[in-house]
């Protein structure tokens, strides 16, 4: 009778979670974050088999966003405007988690020479939230704010190896691994050994998996209750870094920072309002 009870309960909680849920914010956010590097700029029809709305539902969207200025018409199709920054920067203003991190990766990236990052995994991808960088090291794209695919990268997998058996799963269901390079490893079990050896070694290395040339390890950040909240990385080319260097050289450094990060955020952090 009890978990009837509780099924009940959380049955009426989803019905009522959706009928305080506004699905056209809902869509309109999804046509905002549909645009990306490989789609800059879209015609309507693009963006209803993108988002799965129908054209004219896309089109009414489109309209709405072009009109409070957060998408502008082209001669090929609709573009994001710069205003859209305002929504990050608004997570950025209000989050406690990248000001407390930025000054330690930064003293990192001085001492290694090398893009250091931080990144929390959110839904499906990893959000940088911070990054410090000397040279440029990829030629994908990567700045705060930029969402990565966890599956093939060390920042994702230490975070996936502490997010829970469900998360996982519900990952690997909606994203089947795939070769980004020769070296991305595809195979599910090979894929949950190496997320159960982040668990217990405490890091993560990633060998060009991603992109030829791009090697990273990674370390998870704890929150004042222990939980893992965020995760931090070093990247380097595999022409200057070997994997031996890595965990040799760059892995004590990057957890000597990680620990840093973890008494500030012990010390000054609230673990509802980090991130």
């Amino acid at each position: 009778m009890k978990d009837e009870e509780n099924v009940s309960a959380v049955e009426s909680e989803a019905r009522l979670a959706r009928a305080d849920t506004v699905l056209s914010l809902e869509r309109g956010l999804s046509v905002i974050t549909a645009f990306a590097a490989t789609r800059r700029t879209m015609t309507i029809s693009e963006l209803a088999k993108e988002t799965g709305l129908s054209k004219p539902s896309a089109r009414r969207f489109l309209l709405t966003l072009q009109k409070i200025g957060y998408i502008r018409a082209t001669e090929r199709g609709f573009r994001l405007t710069p205003k859209v920054l305002e929504l990050g920067h608004a997570y950025l203003s209000a989050a406690e988690l990248p000001e407390m991190v930025e000054p330690v990766l930064d003293r990192l990236n001085e001492d290694l020479r090398e893009a250091c990052s931080v990144g929390i995994l959110e839904g499906d991808l990893v959000f940088y939230i911070a990054r410090s960088v000397t040279r440029r090291l990829m030629t994908i794209s990567v700045r705060v704010g930029s969402p990565i695919d966890p599956g093939s990268t060390a920042l994702g997998r230490i975070l996936l190896a502490h997010a829970g058996d469900a998360t996982v799963e519900g990952y690997l269901a909606r994203h089947p691994l795939q070769a980004h390079t020769p070296f991305t490893v595809t195979d599910v079990a090979e894929f949950h050994r190496l997320l159960a050896q982040a668990r217990s070694q405490g890091w993560t290395l990633s060998d060009q998996e991603t992109e030829v040339g791009v090697r990273t390890i990674a370390v998870p950040i704890r929150g004042p209750q222990g939980s893992v909240i965020a995760g931090a990385n070093v990247a380097a080319h595999a022409s200057r870094i070997t994997k031996r260097q890595l965990v040799r050289e760059f892995l004590p450094r990057l957890q000597g920072a990680a620990a840093e990060m973890e008494g500030v955020i012990s010390r000054f952090g609230h673990p509802s309002d980090l991130v």
